[in-house]
């Protein structure tokens, strides 16, 4: 069976014309390893099809397609993966240090993922660090400097920009019924899903006795170090649980210990999202030393107020819940969309 990478190089040397697109495709549709591949090679069989959306089009919706800019001498152009859609972000640009790079409406261009980025969420270490998925968002939005930053409501829309570009609008999903446990498959709109953004404030703040605490949505970096401080709890607790040789003290010490790392991280995510803290005086205290000063003195009922907004706050700019009526039991059910590369892109 080939691997991969000579999958993909067989690939390269198939995009000089439809008819060896053709059977490249009939070649490898049984290879189960081929598919991100055959999905790209499917794709730029469409890309001549592929027409800009007119504006009285797109005068309703949050995001159009993009046209395929004729910049390059390259006979293989025709052939190079679709050129994306054009999609709204929440955000507008608010809240990151580097500005994304936006078009006149506010949009920003979203590219379907090549099979170099469909086999790089193969990888599992990659992905657990998160350097897979900033990678692709980096090849996919190339007009974001920086997707670390991304805020929680922008992330969510180009995970799924990013998924309707490359495969189309159906997305099979599957959950459990919260009544009898019944796990149901269903399809959903993703266009529809984008139709639901809205835009956010341009800022957010928590009142605390005479201080007003300006914070923003989780980011990306955040969520992948609170996902990375999950694992790294689950993984220690397991260890302590099967390790024989250490008495009942010695486990409650070793406990201790990564429920401290724990909370250390905990404290250091809620820190990334403060921006600034006005005074009564009207004085902003924007150093960070200062702040991670002032957060570690802080008692618990502030703490709480702070980490209460965020949870507020991240869940604004786009609504991920979708609906299902169980085929067990015909309850009908709510649940968000969960973006883990692993399974959103199949």
């Amino acid at each position: 069976m080939p691997e991969p990478t000579e999958i993909l190089n067989e690939f390269y040397d198939a995009k000089e014309s439809d008819e060896t697109l053709q059977s490249f495709i009939e070649k490898y549709k049984d290879v189960p390893e081929a598919e991100p591949i055959l999905n790209t090679a499917k794709q730029a069989l469409n890309n001549n099809n592929s027409k800009p959306v007119t504006k009285k089009e797109i005068s309703n919706v949050k995001y159009r397609s993009a046209e395929i800019p004729n910049n390059t001498s390259n006979p293989l152009f025709q052939y190079f993966r679709p050129p994306g859609i054009y999609v709204t972000l929440p955000s507008q640009g608010k809240f990151y240090t580097n500005k994304p790079k936006l078009t006149e409406q506010k949009e920003i261009l979203v590219k379907a993922m090549t099979a170099k980025d469909e086999l790089s969420f193969k990888a599992p270490d990659l992905l657990m660090n998160g350097e897979s998925l900033i990678d692709v968002i980096k090849s996919c939005v190339p007009d974001i400097d920086d997707p670390n930053e991304l805020p929680n409501c922008d992330f969510n829309v180009i995970m799924l920009a990013i998924r309707l570009a490359t495969y189309g609008s159906e997305l099979s999903y599957s959950a459990f019924c919260e009544k009898c446990e019944e796990s149901n498959d269903f399809g959903v709109d993703v266009e529809r899903l984008l139709d639901r953004i809205e835009s956010i404030p341009d800022s957010y703040y928590v009142q605390l006795d005479q201080l007003k605490v300006y914070v923003k949505q989780y980011t990306l970096k955040s969520q992948i170090k609170a996902a990375l401080a999950r694992f790294e709890q689950a993984a220690i607790t397991n260890s302590i649980l099967s390790n024989d040789e250490l008495s009942q003290a010695e486990k409650t010490l070793e406990f201790n210990k990564s429920f401290n790392l724990l909370a250390r991280m905990t404290y250091e995510i809620v820190l990334d999202s403060i921006i600034k803290i006005e005074t009564p005086n009207n004085e902003i205290i924007d150093n960070r030393a200062h702040i991670t000063e002032w957060l570690y003195q802080v008692g618990k009922k502030q703490y709480d107020a702070i980490s209460s907004k965020l949870e507020e706050i991240t869940k604004d700019g786009f609504d991920n819940l979708v609906e299902f009526n169980c085929t067990k039991c015909n309850e009908p059910n709510k649940v968000p969309i969960v973006f883990d590369p692993t399974s959103f892109f199949g």
